[in-house]
């Protein structure tokens, strides 16, 4: 999916749901950038449809290394938890 539909909800910014210690954050994420450049067998990002948006659940760190690294797209899964909002997804994200 294109990264362009997510942003995180974990990071060293002061308005974000999740807030990290910077220092740590930005060393996993050199670090993260160091083995997508060399390897590309890493994990999707997990995200959940929720309230029209998506909230990343697992890949924080990878989003970031991958926005820095100018990546378009990434495998994504995406979890719903109301019929609703699965078919709101499929009616707005698949052909």
């Amino acid at each position: 999916m294109p990264l362009s539909l997510f942003s995180r909800c974990c990071g060293p910014e002061e308005n974000i749901k999740y807030q990290v210690n910077a220092e740590w954050f930005e060393k996993r994420v050199q670090s993260l950038k160091k083995i997508l450049q060399s390897n590309d067998d890493m994990p999707p990002l997990i995200v959940h449809y929720f309230d029209h948006d998506f909230e990343i659940c697992d890949g924080n760190h990878r989003f970031e290394a991958l926005t820095q690294l100018g990546v378009k797209e990434y495998p994504v899964i995406v979890w719903t938890t109301e019929k609703d909002e699965y078919e709101e997804f499929v009616g707005k994200y698949t052909p």
